[in-house]
């Protein structure tokens, strides 16, 4: 038996408003109706989903003007760009794209994640240097150094192969990587980035 179409309409309402307004009142003109799985007329107030997105959007480009924050992402973007760099165009004594995608498919990554990753140490890192979209360019770096870590580096011990008398390289350099990471994606790109000019120009 179906819960009645009045009775879910002011459910779902009252969920949102104190009181709920009469069928003449200006608040159901930003409404359309939706057809809900129990056959009843609902409405979805798009006024409010609006206020949801700019509120999202706010939290993704709003940042400090803090100069500490530059230090963190411009630092970490620097690091990154010439490893994506080796990844995606063959630089610095790098594979490519394609040897780079055979290598890490070869190694049982998925063809999805060995794309990300590719992504994130190189399109991602030179969106992090001009701190666009800072905090999910961070966040990018950040799973690929989880990544690494639990894949690949951690039997290896905490110390890089400084000496060359281990098998592999330790986890170190990660553990910085994900420090300055984890700092953008808490209070975002800082200081001369475009997630702050858009934040005080826009977003206001």
């Amino acid at each position: 038996m179906g819960i009645p179409g009045s009775l879910l309409r002011k459910m779902i309402l009252r969920t949102f408003l104190t009181k709920l307004p009469s069928k003449k009142s200006n608040y159901y003109r930003n409404m359309i109706p939706v057809r809900q799985p129990y056959s009843a007329t609902c409405y979805i107030n798009y006024e409010y989903r609006e206020g949801v997105m700019k509120d999202l959007i706010k939290k993704i480009f709003s940042t400090e003007d803090a100069i500490g924050l530059s230090i963190a992402r411009i630092t970490l973007a620097v690091v990154f760009i010439p490893h994506g760099a080796q990844k995606l165009l063959g630089l610095f004594g790098g594979h490519g794209f394609s040897g780079t995608m055979n290598f890490f498919t070869s190694s049982g990554m998925p063809v999805l994640v060995a794309f990300l990753v590719i992504m994130a140490e190189s399109l991602g890192a030179l969106a992090l240097l001009f701190g666009f979209i800072g905090r999910f360019m961070a966040l990018g770096i950040f799973m690929v150094m989880n990544g690494a870590i639990f894949m690949v580096h951690l039997k290896n011990g905490f110390f890089m192969n400084w000496m060359g008398t281990q098998k592999g390289e330790g986890f170190e350099f990660h553990l910085l990587a994900l420090g300055l990471a984890l700092i953008v994606m808490l209070k975002g790109s800082g200081k001369f980035s475009i997630d702050r000019l858009i934040s005080k120009k826009f977003l206001k």
